[in-house]
């Protein structure tokens, strides 16, 4: 068992904003996000796709003056029994629009080609060397890197040029067994990873994905190698896998993210135990506590009572090639100690949360990754005083949600996009909400949030610097009950406030950006300036509508008996809050 992170969070702010969402209601929304902030810190950030180079190939000149051979047709053969490549009608159309060829479709094999009325193109041997080596880059970019095209043997007299292509196909996926009792490799499951079929073209963007499968798992190192089969124009695959010997991660954190009313410093153990089913699979809990009480509450006859909070969460994944299924259930509770007449009450909440998701990488080349999901979800929140329920704040929704999202790699960053439609239904034995009875708010809602987030490097002289910019928003199709609509005033939007108060409406978005100089391998400085807004059709007489926030920061990492990560920071309002009437 290995400690594997310690969280530490000191924090500092002010805030003249008066409180816009109801206390409660508050604190579990902190609570989510910062559960999803711990959620995050335990997934493994997505493997860069591998990026082939290619060499440029030259456009064809009609004007040189070689020999040339009058072309008219130009046809492709696939050799052996297999079908063409995918795409690869799109593979020739691209090489022949590179190469300012114009053509006209026989079938997806057969082009014919002109240029003038009349006139029929003559291609040098050059010229149709420079062809085959353009369809052959695209074949590679496309990855197909085990696939080659040719030029057989031909008599030019015809005007028809013809191409073969040999496709590379897989043989097999094997797993190197050599030193199983150092790597563990008797654990690894290649079925759940690879999406590749045997006897079928060999495509290195199938590799890719199954090396995001296997390296999903933080105690594994994966690497493959593609090396000659014993079957004719086949290869296979061989696959370096090593787990550490004792799969499992813990780690503990503790951090100031809390409510003053049920503890300011909180504390969080998660364990997370990877592939416990030989499936690539990821099994992780986590259990958070308040470290210090809550606000105290002392009644006449001097009994003193304290605020509380705990929290745990179960997550399981598991891949399925290009498919990934994840689940979860959250649990949130609070107690907050109130002073009354005669005696104290305590005011008590709990939050119990559901989803299931399927997602699939719907698309990805050596720059770009599509994922699209599909999930449902449900959670039931209920507060009590003392033991009687509040039957009025009882809420119980459900409903499902479908994401795209992107990853996108340039030269100068990386690119991570996603949109979000949120719907709810009456599933789960869903009710209505009490604010439907006046139009101001529905179970059904139809919510859409938008996300993109920017990380670029650069470097000033010999110091590395990057920037990291990260634009949320909301937008609403229903009237929004208060515990869906859009909040800012905390650390996980605009900084520079508590999240004790926070500014909430049924739309809004929020903008932050970090510049990082990492002066030292494992230790960063950064500098945050933040902004939001929220509006909406109800909300159009709020006190404030926009915060803004600066922060300074210090994060990093050591290791000593484990890995220790902290993040210190202090934070303050920037800016006027604009006020409406």
């Amino acid at each position: 068992m290995k400690i594997k992170l310690l969280f530490l969070t000191l924090f500092y702010g002010t805030s003249s904003l008066a409180q816009n969402l109801p206390v409660s209601d508050n604190i579990l929304k902190q609570s989510e996000l910062r559960q999803a902030t711990i959620n995050r810190q335990l997934e493994k950030t997505p493997n860069k796709p591998t990026t082939l180079s290619v060499p440029r190939s030259q456009h064809i000149s009609q004007n040189n003056h070689s020999i040339c051979f009058p072309i008219k047709k130009i046809d492709f053969n696939v050799l052996g029994n297999t079908a063409p490549i995918s795409d690869f009608y799109s593979i020739i159309t691209n090489a022949l629009n590179s190469q300012n060829l114009t053509y006209q479709k026989i079938t997806s094999l057969k082009f014919e080609l002109f240029e003038q009325p009349h006139f029929i193109p003559c291609l040098s041997l050059n010229d149709i060397r420079m062809l085959n080596t353009t369809i052959q880059n695209n074949i590679i970019t496309k990855g197909w890197i085990t696939s080659r095209l040719f030029i057989p043997n031909q008599s030019l007299t015809d005007r028809t040029l013809e191409f073969s292509l040999m496709q590379g196909l897989l043989n097999n996926i094997v797993i190197d067994k050599n030193n199983i009792e150092k790597t563990y490799a008797n654990r690894a499951n290649l079925f759940t990873a690879f999406p590749n079929d045997k006897n079928k073209p060999l495509n290195l963007r199938d590799l890719e994905q199954g090396l995001d499968n296997l390296r999903r798992l933080q105690t594994v190192k994966a690497e493959i190698n593609i090396i000659p089969s014993t079957q004719q124009n086949m290869s296979d695959v061989k696959v370096l896998w090593q787990q550490q010997k004792y799969p499992i991660r813990v780690n503990f954190s503790f951090d100031d993210s809390g409510s003053k009313s049920t503890g300011k410093y909180l504390g969080t153990i998660s364990i997370v135990w990877d592939n416990p089913l030989h499936l690539n699979d990821i099994l992780s809990v986590s259990y958070t506590h308040n470290l210090t009480s809550g606000k105290k509450a002392t009644d006449p006859n001097g009994k003193v009572d304290k605020g509380k909070t705990s929290s745990y969460s179960i997550g399981y994944s598991v891949p399925f090639g290009y498919w990934l299924v994840d689940m979860g259930i959250n649990h949130y509770f609070y107690d907050q100690a109130v002073i009354g007449v005669n005696r104290n009450y305590h005011y008590t909440g709990t939050s119990n949360q559901a989803h299931l998701n399927l997602s699939k990488v719907i698309y990805r080349d050596n720059q770009h990754k599509i994922t699209a999901q599909l999930g449902g979800w449900f959670k039931e929140n209920k507060s009590y005083i003392d033991d009687v329920e509040i039957d009025v704040q009882h809420r119980r929704t459900a409903g499902w949600q479908a994401n795209i999202s992107s990853h996108s790699y340039f030269k100068l960053g990386t690119l991570i996009s996603s949109l979000t439609y949120k719907r709810g239904t009456r599933a789960f034995n869903a009710i209505t909400a009490p604010e439907e009875l006046f139009n101001e708010g529905t179970a059904k809602s139809k919510i859409w949030i938008a996300n993109i987030d920017w990380q670029m490097p650069f470097k000033v002289g010999h110091q590395q610097f990057s920037w990291h910019s990260q634009l949320q928003g909301q937008f609403n199709q229903t009237a929004l009950t208060i515990q869906d609509n859009f909040s800012i005033g905390s650390r996980y939007n605009v900084r520079g406030f508590t999240g004790e108060q926070t500014l909430s409406a049924e739309q809004g978005w929020y903008l932050r950006n970090d510049i990082v100089w990492q002066y030292n391998d494992n230790h960063r400085v950064y500098l945050g300036l933040d902004v939001g807004k929220v509006f909406g059709d109800k909300n159009k007489n709020l006190v404030s509508d926009t915060l803004s926030g600066m922060t300074l920061g210090f994060n990093g990492q050591y290791k000593h008996y484990g890995n220790w990560h902290y993040d210190l920071f202090i934070s303050t309002p920037q800016g006027k809050i604009i006020l409406e009437q």
